[in-house]
């Protein structure tokens, strides 16, 4: 018996000093791709809500030149320009009263293109976010706040921008993002991918004005 108990020996001194030297270059190398894991997937989601706002600006202009032809978009229908999944987009008496603040209805530039653009007239029901699963309540999307702010989704904050006739942008930020990059200032045309962003942005511009060739998809990933 005595010699069954002593024949049972721990760990080594340069058995446990090997162990601790592996968990140490693993801590090194692993866990900063571990941590690293909350920005990727959030990148992740940017590029992906980028390429839905890309399909979905493709099939609203290609809707809208069935709906009005390719003779462009005449004023006198009833001064909206608008297409939906309804058989209300081909009702020659379209009102606004008839469309605006529901969902279905997306609300078109002259190119033809979703508005990028919305206040307390146009809800963004109506533009390119009402073409979006992006989790939003849309009573609660109505209109800006202060800041060009909308109210939060359960997924997204959605800042708005309107300089002049040249940039009428949306940018969509993930609300898992970080605090930086939770500002609407941080992001427009001209503004640099940096620690401070992460977020897509869609300008379509204006509503009326200027023409565009086609809309701007900036993407913002250095900040996630």
């Amino acid at each position: 018996m005595n010699h069954r108990m002593n024949s049972r020996t721990g760990f080594t001194l340069i058995e446990l000093i090997v162990v601790i030297v592996i968990l140490g270059i693993l801590a090194v190398t692993a866990a900063p791709k571990f941590m690293n894991l909350t920005s990727d997937a959030n990148a992740s989601v940017v590029k992906g809500l980028a390429g839905s706002i890309r399909s979905a600006y493709q099939l609203a202009y290609a809707k809208s030149r069935l709906t009005f032809g390719n003779n462009g978009y005449s004023a006198t229908w009833k001064n909206n320009y608008v297409v939906c999944a309804a058989e209300e987009c081909q009702d020659a008496e379209l009102t606004s009263d008839a469309w605006k603040g529901k969902p279905g209805f997306v609300y078109l530039t002259m190119k033809g293109y979703p508005y990028s653009g919305w206040d307390s007239n146009l809800p963004v029901i109506n533009t390119i976010a009402g073409m979006l699963d992006i989790g939003v309540s849309w009573d609660d999307y109505k209109e800006f706040k202060s800041d060009g702010s909308a109210p939060p989704s359960s997924d997204w904050i959605i800042y708005g921008k309107q300089v002049d006739q040249t940039e009428y942008s949306m940018t969509f930020v993930p609300k898992s993002a970080p605090n930086d990059a939770k500002s609407g200032d941080n992001y427009s045309l001209t503004a640099a991918d940096d620690s401070g962003t992460c977020g897509v942005l869609y300008n379509s511009g204006p509503a009326n004005g200027p023409k565009i060739t086609t809309p701007t998809i900036k993407v913002f990933v250095k900040g996630c």
